[in-house]
């Protein structure tokens, strides 16, 4: 007895077993390929998201300092001191006229003596540092005594104008603060510990700093507000590079770049006060924002 043709198909051939085991295997490795990649482009996405937090924190902390920036001057006191030396010297009475301004002339020249240089108040720097005098304003609350009435919020000033410097290490971005009389009393006398005492590291992901000093025509490199007589640059330009968290530390990868211009609105309105002082016939140190 011949078996018929619909008897001999009833299973399939080696050749279309191994064809469907390929194409199952290809699938699948399509199938863990697409997964992989839908995986590394979420991780990939997280560390960006992660970095420009962190670049836009620091920028940010950077920033507010800026704003912060005390822009008063310190008075200069030696005509003061002189006109109060030629005031004692004057007396109608000789007899009187030698003990009163033997005191009045020491007292004077002990106050001339004993006044220190305050250089200007504002932000100085070059290139890879940054140093800014900081005036805090902290909001407080006061109760009236009907509690009928709402609150009263003022804003006052904290009696201490702090020193803030900015610098790279090796570990990463430091910042550095200390009170204004600490810092003149550091860079006169040549004391570096007073600054590295109150060192914080910032942002250990910081690994290249750069700053940029807009006058409103151009950009500089550095700013001395002794060399220029207290003027104030328009805005600071800071641009941090940030190194990949995902990449080994034995490799040497492209640094991340973020940019922020900070602009001065403390020395824009320094400047305008300076100009209208000088309509009005009155002297001032604070020239125009030039």
């Amino acid at each position: 007895m011949t078996r018929t043709s619909s008897q001999r198909r009833q299973g399939f051939t080696l050749l279309e077993v191994l064809l469907a085991i390929a194409l199952s295997a290809t699938l699948l490795a399509l199938l863990v390929a697409a997964i992989n990649q839908f995986l590394f482009r979420v991780d990939d996405s997280r560390k960006y998201i992660e970095e420009a937090q962190v670049a836009r924190g620091v920028l940010e902390m950077i920033a507010q300092d800026l704003r912060s920036m005390a822009v008063a001057y310190e008075q200069d006191i030696s005509s003061a001191a002189s006109n109060s030396e030629a005031q004692a010297l004057f007396d109608v009475d000789e007899t009187d006229a030698e003990p009163h301004s033997g005191s009045s002339s020491s007292d004077a020249s002990s106050m001339t003596g004993d006044q220190t240089y305050r250089p200007y108040l504002g932000v100085s720097g070059d290139l890879l540092n940054l140093q800014v005098d900081v005036l805090r304003v902290r909001p407080v609350y006061t109760l009236a005594e009907d509690t009928e009435e709402p609150a009263v919020l003022m804003s006052i000033a904290s009696d201490a104008i702090t020193s803030v410097r900015y610098q790279l290490t090796e570990e990463g971005l430091v910042r550095q603060e200390v009170g204004r009389d600490q810092s003149l009393r550091a860079d006169q006398q040549g004391l570096p510990q007073i600054w590295e005492e109150t060192s914080r590291l910032v942002g250990p992901e910081v690994a290249d700093l750069r700053f940029r000093y807009l006058d409103g025509l151009e950009a500089f490199e550095f700013w001395d507000l002794e060399e220029q007589q207290g003027v104030l640059p328009i805005a600071v330009e800071v641009r941090i590079g940030l190194r990949p968290a995902s990449v080994e530390e034995t490799s040497d990868p492209p640094l991340h770049y973020y940019r922020l211009t900070v602009a001065l609105p403390a020395a824009q309105d320094d400047s305008q006060s300076a100009a209208s002082d000088t309509d009005a016939g009155g002297s001032t140190q604070q020239e125009g924002g030039g």
